[in-house]
């Protein structure tokens, strides 16, 4: 007796994915369907409260448009980073980087709609510049294969957009960027990024207490922004490794930043695990 077939598909608006169901007369249909397959199903829609998911399609009909090779790397069982970091244009075919990129989209919306509801002006500053900022740290200097230099000068991948910004903010009077930077340092470690994405804000006039109230702000607008449009993809995370992160998240939003200046604060390490070197 023939059954019916069950297929999950999922199109990257959330983690959760749709049952397809497949009455045992469209076999032929699913002979081209394989793990990774990009399909077209129609049919109807049934909702199911009763189960674990809400809703499932019985199909009608099933289209495989394309097919993996026979050497696709990803398996329907859980495939270790270690492999998927080899396969970089597959990465989002997982749930691990799914979730990675939605909650990533999530921060940085949350920081732009921040800054936005705060007055200010986002100002894309330059990626290749001549400049260090405050000796920030060692810059990647820029090169191409001709003898002759492309530019008239010394050229770098920034280090921070903080002079240009603190030009702007003249104008401005608030201003902020949001965007990659790069440090050369020789440090090949977790703790050490070549390449990373910073905010930097600039207003003018303020104070430090002014300064403190933004940054906490700031965290607690991403935060509460976070939970309300990445609430899924936290729980995969709290699900996969970072256990309790949502109730530690929402503790952060409840309360004041306790402030302490530079003579409290080199105390309290002192008294922590640092393990960066001596404190001076």
């Amino acid at each position: 007796m023939r059954q019916n077939k069950f297929i999950e598909i999922k199109d990257g608006s959330s983690l959760k994915t749709l049952q397809l169901i497949s009455p045992p007369e469209l076999t032929n249909q699913l002979k081209k369907v394989k793990f990774g397959s990009y399909l077209r199903a129609r049919g109807q829609l049934v909702l199911t409260p009763q189960q674990a998911q809400s809703c499932e399609l019985k199909i009608e009909k099933i289209t495989a448009l394309s097919a993996p090779d026979h050497d696709y790397p990803l398996q329907k069982k859980k495939t270790p980073l270690e492999t998927v970091r080899n396969y970089p244009h597959l990465r989002t075919k997982t749930n691990y980087f799914l979730a990675l990129f939605r909650l990533r989209h999530s921060v940085s919306k949350a920081i732009h709609d921040f800054f936005d509801q705060e007055g200010f002006y986002y100002v894309p500053t330059p990626i290749i510049t001549s400049n260090d900022a405050e000796g920030a740290g060692a810059t990647f200097n820029l090169a191409t294969n001709d003898k002759k230099p492309f530019f008239s000068k010394p050229a770098q991948l920034t280090v921070s957009g903080q002079l240009h910004a603190e030009a702007l903010v003249q104008g401005l009077g608030k201003v902020y960027t949001f965007s990659p930077c790069f440090r050369a340092e020789k440090s090949h470690t977790t703790r050490h990024l070549a390449e990373f994405w910073m905010v930097e804000a600039e207003l003018a006039p303020t104070s430090l207490a002014t300064l403190l109230k933004l940054v906490q702000g700031l965290i607690k607008f991403i935060i509460n922004s976070v939970l309300a449009n990445a609430f899924e993809e936290l729980k995969y995370f709290e699900r996969y490794q970072a256990k309790k992160i949502i109730s530690k998240l929402v503790a952060i939003t409840k309360k004041d930043f306790n402030r302490l200046d530079y003579t409290q604060a080199i105390k309290v390490l002192k008294k922590s695990q640092f393990t960066f070197g001596s404190i001076k």
